[in-house]
This record gives C-alpha cells, structure tokens and sequence, in this order.
C-alpha cells in the first residue's frame, strides 16, 4: 500500500543544517509517510550525512543527480514520490513533529487537493508568517476561483508549505527545457496545480521553519532572473487568462511584481553599475513583451508605484535615490525600535498586548 505522504527534500551543499530537517521527518508522530531525498550534486559533507540517514531509515529514498538546480531535482524527486500526498521541504528548512499528523487530519475533515499551512522564520515557531493576504479556510466550488484570484496576485505561490494531492501534480510533464531556472521557480511549478485542483485550504497551524539562506541563488542578483521572470510571467498570464477576468487582472499584478522584486534585488547590492544595467536590461525586455505597457494601469501597492514611474519613464539613477532613501528610512525605524525596547521593555514586548482575545498568544502553534 502507498503510503499518504512523500515528502520530498532537496539537498545541495547544505551539510550544516541538513541534519536538522532530517531529524524533525524522524521525529513525525503521524508515520504513514516516505522520504524522497534528492542530492543535486552536493560537494561538502551533505551527501554522506544523507546516504547515512538512508541507511537507517527504511522508509527514505535517496537519489543521487548533477547539479542542475532546485527545479529538476523536485521534478526527479516527484518521478519516484508514491505518496497521495506530495510536500516539498528544503534541505535547511525544518517540519513541527505533528506537521503530517495535522496535515492528515485535515484531508480527513476536508479531502482538500491542497492543504496550505504557515511557517515561520523563528526557531520557536512563535511568530506566524504567511501566506499574506490570504484568511484560513476551505476554498471550493465557486470559492476555489477566489483562491486562484489570490495566487495569480502572487500570494501563496511557493510549492512548499503545501500537501498537495500527487494526481494534481503535472509529474509526467518535461520540464529539462527549463534547467537554470531559478527565480520564482515555485511559482512556475504551482500554477498548473492550481489549475488542476478544486479545492484548497489554509490552516493557521504555524508547521514549517523557513531558513532565510544569505547563500541561496535567488538572494543575489543575476542577470538571468530577467528570463526566468519573463519565462514565468509567461505562464502566469496563460493560466490567468484561462480562469477568468477577476484572474486575468490579477495576473497582471502578480506579473509585475516578479520585475520589480528582481530590480529591488539589483538595487539591494553595492554594485551601482549593475543594478544600472539590471534596469536597461530589464526595461528593454519588459518593452519587448509588453510587460512594460501592462504595468501601466495594474493597481500596484502604493510602496510600488514609484519603483514603476521611475521604470515607465527610464529613470534607472532616480530609483538608485529612491532605494537610498528606503533603505535610511528603514534603518532609522530599527534603531527607534531597539531604544524603544530598551526604554520601554514592558509596552513593546508586554505579554498584555499580545493575547488575542481567545487568549491564545499571538503566532503561537496552534499544533501544540
């Protein structure tokens, strides 16, 4: 019999903290489930903690691929997976020990195509981080449109944090055309999930830690994040289209919010010159596929607006002042910050004002 759940990791030079993501899967209280290892090539001490942990653990798979990044090696993790229900951890992220056994509870009461749950960048799981924008619920039937409306705005897009129904999964689709992409690689992965699926639910339960990796490709700019986002942007307006007019326009949100992420990202670094070239290089493409026109009239977050004046009008060294101010303005708030805390200890981080009024704690785990 096929066990509920595969749970696929993904592993590449991550031997500091592979170990942890491991032990929370051998610490699972719900057992029904197999691990899928995939070591895309590692170089450093990863791959013999890996070989090792499958060694001792019957119930894990590992498979063994060059380094040809994050997008194929979940494909070939997903070829093998027998589960009915597929989930996606990093090899430096980690599980809560009732992760699967919520999980199941959920697609008991629901048999939900997908179960989404929060994560958190904080070891203790205390504070809750998304999806933004998105309330915890079953979305079915008429309701599951809203739950596309949402994705196409670039909610909810990562393919982790999610146990997601194996047949929704486009497994026997080819994806070796798209080796080397590696920016908004989930969003790509989920949109014809979603369009397989008809229903999905959001539980507040806070049930994966995620590791903000300084080392990660996606965390420095590379003049390739321009054809990945312009190759995802692609795909993204050819789902939208096919869900309907609500879906359509958002689409047209989320498409220009994957531009301007990569041109904060340029931005971000110390190299001026290249995030000068980011921007000649990013407003060329964007007036080659029309991006730049369909921007025009999307209804950007307020903090977006000037980023897409300054593009609309080809102002690559007025948006360099523009990140200048942002980032002094937010430097300025932390230090507010840490002297208010000092000052104040009991306002800022008083336990009074982070009870809800169920008298659960704010961000606390609701699997505990």
């Amino acid at each position: 019999m096929n066990p509920l759940f595969s749970v696929i990791v993904n592993a590449y030079n991550i031997g500091e903290f592979i170990d942890e993501a491991l032990n929370s899967l051998q610490s699972q209280s719900f057992t029904n489930f197999e691990i899928v290892l995939v070591d895309d090539g590692s170089t450093d001490d990863t791959s013999a903690k890996l070989e090792e942990f499958a060694r001792r653990h019957p119930r894990a798979l590992l498979l063994n691929k060059g380094h040809h990044g994050l997008l194929l090696a979940r494909r070939l993790g997903l070829a093998h997976a027998r589960g009915s229900y597929i989930l996606f951890l990093d090899g430096d992220d980690w599980l809560h020990p009732r992760a699967l056994e919520r999980c199941a509870s959920v697609i008991e009461q629901t048999n939900a195509d997908i179960v989404a749950y929060r994560y958190s960048r904080d070891e203790s799981l205390s504070q809750a981080e998304g999806p933004f924008g998105v309330s915890p619920g079953l979305y079915f039937s008429n309701n599951y449109q809203e739950a596309r409306r949402l994705l196409c705005q670039g909610r909810m897009v990562s393919i982790w944090g999610k146990a997601i129904r194996r047949s929704c999964i486009d497994i026997d689709a080819d994806y070796s055309s798209y080796i080397g992409l590696t920016q908004a690689e989930d969003f790509f992965q989920i949109l014809p999930i979603f369009d397989a699926a008809c229903s999905f639910v959001l539980i507040p339960d806070v049930l994966h830690f995620y590791r903000r990796n300084q080392n990660s490709v996606t965390s420095h700019f590379r003049f390739g994040m321009i054809r990945d986002i312009e190759t995802v942007g692609r795909r993204l307006r050819k789902y939208a289209a096919s869900w309907g007019d609500a879906c359509q326009e958002s689409g047209l949100v989320g498409e220009a919010s994957l531009y301007l992420y990569v041109l904060e990202i340029a931005y971000s670094g110390a190299d001026r010159h290249q995030a000068l070239k980011a921007f000649s290089l990013m407003r060329s493409t964007m007036m080659r596929n029309g991006a730049l026109e369909r921007m025009r009239e999307v209804p950007l977050p307020l903090k977006c607006r000037p980023i897409r004046f300054y593009l609309l009008h080809d102002c690559p060294r007025a948006l360099g002042l523009f990140y200048g101010f942002l980032r002094c303005f937010k430097q300025q708030l932390s230090w507010i910050s840490q002297h208010m805390r000092v000052l104040f200890p009991s306002i800022i981080d008083g336990d009074v004002s982070s009870e809800r009024p169920n008298g659960q704690r704010s961000g606390a785990r609701s699997a505990d």
